[in-house]
């Protein structure tokens, strides 16, 4: 089923984390539902990465974006990745 083939790709990608080099900046909304804040917490604590950083923002999934969260957002960005800033 569609299901099953998503929760296996979710898992080989959850594996892979421990993988990840590169700085992250994880947002994740408190109401998603698709990516639960306890799913996103989990799969947080499998990077590797020195240089990661977990945000919680009010909103669901992308809807996070319209939930008056944009300019915070903008910001962690803008101080989490200085040199693209």
């Amino acid at each position: 089923s569609q299901f099953k083939a998503l929760k296996e790709l979710q898992d080989r990608a959850f594996q892979a984390l421990s993988k990840v080099r590169c700085p992250v900046l994880w947002i994740v909304g408190k109401e998603d539902y698709y990516q639960t804040p306890e799913r996103a917490h989990q799969a947080y604590s499998r990077l590797t990465s020195e240089n990661k950083k977990f945000l919680e923002l009010k909103g669901q999934h992308a809807a996070m974006m319209s939930a008056g969260n944009a300019q915070q957002i903008a910001h962690e960005v803008t101080f989490f990745f200085p040199e693209r800033g």
